[in-house]
């Protein structure tokens, strides 16, 4: 029994030292730690085979590069560089448009300067613009041509003879007219261009136009033009709160009617012999009848449902405005004196002689000189409209019809790309910032320039040529009536009309 006994057990350790053997030659990667390396893991950051398995101690044997720690560097710049600008623009090949390294040129009298880089809207817009010529192969720049004199000549022989430049020419009135005879682009026809986009100017886009097609562009927003400025001193002399003039327009109620009892408060007869000694107002002619007409939907020159030119000078709003404004001059106007310029209306209101002056905004800049606090508002409204209306006569941009569709094309996607807002500062209210320190309130930028640059309607008289020069057709305006001047010039216009409807 002892003898069975001692053979079992030594029959017992040979399978243990056997088992033990097999599992050292099993050819496992590990081997298994003693009782305290297990219980010192927990209290271990990393154990060794832990350190084997994250990084292997051979380059060799990695499967992964290990760049320098200046290119991960460059590579985020890059890559935060890329993100602060637009996507960019493929090609059917799926590469970035290419234009082939061509030089655009933005042409004018007049060149803007480059953004002041010490500002952060500088810097950013210098950084947009360096980014599109190198993205798209090209270069772009404003540039001076000529004279403010010989510029339209200029403009007419070059989109008739063509040239080596890439122009995108500015166009204003004395200019318009060369869309009839073929001298620009339509713009229609280059798809790069999407007139639905924010960044055009709407008045713009409906002056140059036979149609659906379109000859002219302007990527700023409309110029405000003419409204009432008023002496916040004379007015609350007279009785009158200065801020009842905003009041009435944020609330619609500064229409003819208004403006009318405003002026009879402020003309006073103060020695007793039956005529003014103090007049509400003082205009120039031309000054005051183009907000007028336009506050009442009225103009020299309107399209008619296919396109053509109209002389709506005999229109009932026209007549209404013209023989509202010719009275309101003879009751309110400040009489010129003997000898008196044309301007002299600009002297009066600047001495305080009046409280109202009918001007457009660009006034702004010389009644700086009137000691007096002043504001500004729209001209009131007329009967024949239900909201303020106003007018547009801007510069517009061109491309000449001469070039073929691949350069016109090419042409426009430059200044597309260069006339869009600058990343970071596309704020719709950006455009305001330059107004406010002409003001001396701020309603005047954040509502009357508001109203001013929102629907304007473009004044067509310009592409009828000969017509209005000068404004010739207010010269009148205080001796005659609407129909009497309408019968005067009806057939002068008519023939302009016909002949501008020829081309």
């Amino acid at each position: 029994m002892k003898k069975t006994s001692k053979l079992v057990a030594l029959f017992m350790i040979l399978v243990l030292v056997l088992s033990c053997a097999a599992c050292s030659s099993s050819g496992g990667d590990k081997t298994e730690p003693t009782t305290n390396e297990a219980d010192s893991k927990d209290t271990a950051t990393t154990s060794e085979t832990e350190k084997k398995e994250e990084a292997p101690t051979d380059v060799a044997d990695a499967d992964v590069d290990t760049p320098d720690d200046g290119a991960d560097v460059e590579e985020e710049e890059e890559e935060e560089e890329e993100d602060e600008f637009p996507d960019v623009i493929v090609g059917a090949d799926g590469n970035p448009i290419d234009l082939g390294g061509m030089e655009v040129k933005i042409a004018a009298w007049w060149a803007n300067p480059d953004p002041d880089e010490s500002t952060a809207y500088g810097e950013a817009t210098k950084n947009y613009r360096d980014w599109i010529q190198k993205t798209y192969n090209f270069t772009i720049k404003e540039e001076s041509i000529g004279s403010w004199n010989d510029y339209p000549s200029l403009l007419t022989n070059f989109c008739t003879t063509g040239g080596d430049e890439n122009y995108v020419f500015v166009c204003d009135e004395r200019s318009f007219s060369g869309f009839r005879s073929g001298l620009y682009k339509d713009l229609t026809t280059l798809d790069c261009l999407d007139f639905t986009e924010e960044k055009w100017d709407k008045s713009a886009k409906e002056l140059l136009k036979i149609g659906d097609s379109i000859y002219g562009m302007r990527a700023d927003r409309t110029e405000p033009r003419g409204g009432i400025f008023f002496n916040k001193r004379l007015l609350t002399e007279a009785g009158v709160d200065p801020e009842s003039l905003y009041d009435m327009q944020a609330a619609g109620t500064w229409d003819w009617a208004a403006f009318e009892e405003l002026c009879a408060k402020l003309t006073r007869d103060t020695n007793g012999d039956d005529i003014p000694d103090v007049y509400a107002m003082c205009s120039t002619n031309y000054d005051f009848m183009k907000p007028c007409l336009a506050s009442n939907n009225a103009f020299i020159i309107e399209r008619d449902a296919e396109g053509k030119f109209v002389n709506a000078t005999g229109t009932d709003n026209f007549i209404q405005a013209w023989d509202w404004a010719k009275d309101m001059r003879a009751k309110y106007q400040l009489p010129a004196p003997e000898g008196a310029q044309y301007d002299f209306p600009y002297t009066a209101f600047l001495n305080a002689e009046v409280a109202l002056q009918a001007a457009e905004e660009y006034r702004v800049a010389n009644n700086a000189e009137l000691p007096d606090d002043f504001g500004f508002v729209v001209f009131p409204k007329g009967p024949a409209v239900s909201d303020y209306t106003c007018y547009s006569y801007d510069h517009l941009r061109v491309i000449p019809a001469i070039y073929d569709d691949d350069r016109a094309w090419k042409i426009a996607f430059a200044f597309n790309l260069y006339t869009n807002p600058t990343p970071g500062y596309e704020d719709v209210d950006d455009w305001k910032t330059g107004y406010y320190p002409q003001f001396r309130d701020t309603r005047a930028v954040d509502e009357t320039l508001e109203i001013l640059t929102r629907n304007p309607i473009p004044q067509l008289f310009p592409l009828v040529d000969n017509v209005n020069r000068d404004n010739s057709y207010f010269w009148n305006i205080d001796s005659k009536t609407g129909q009497e001047q309408y019968e005067e010039m009806k057939d002068e216009i008519d023939y302009y009309v016909g002949v501008a409807n020829s081309y």
